[in-house]
């Protein structure tokens, strides 16, 4: 089994910890660390798609598309 195979839920690599799940930061070390991740894409209307696991406002620190060009770089 690879890294790449196991998901990083939320992006979390230690158990649970609300204040990092689905931050853009934590997402990327995962990734950067080899692991695949699990987020949730919400829709803000008029606004655009961010990451959050609950309801949220979207803001330019959750936005799921600033998250994929971070993720081609």
């Amino acid at each position: 089994m690879n890294r790449g195979d196991v998901l990083a839920h939320r992006g979390l690599l230690a158990g649970a910890d609300s204040a990092l799940e689905n931050r853009f930061e934590t997402l990327l070390q995962a990734l950067g660390e080899g692991f695949g991740v699990e987020t949730d894409v919400r829709y803000c209307s008029g606004r655009g798609h961010y990451l959050s696991h609950d309801p949220a406002v979207w803001t330019p620190q959750n936005d799921a598309f600033r998250f994929l060009e971070a993720c081609h770089r």
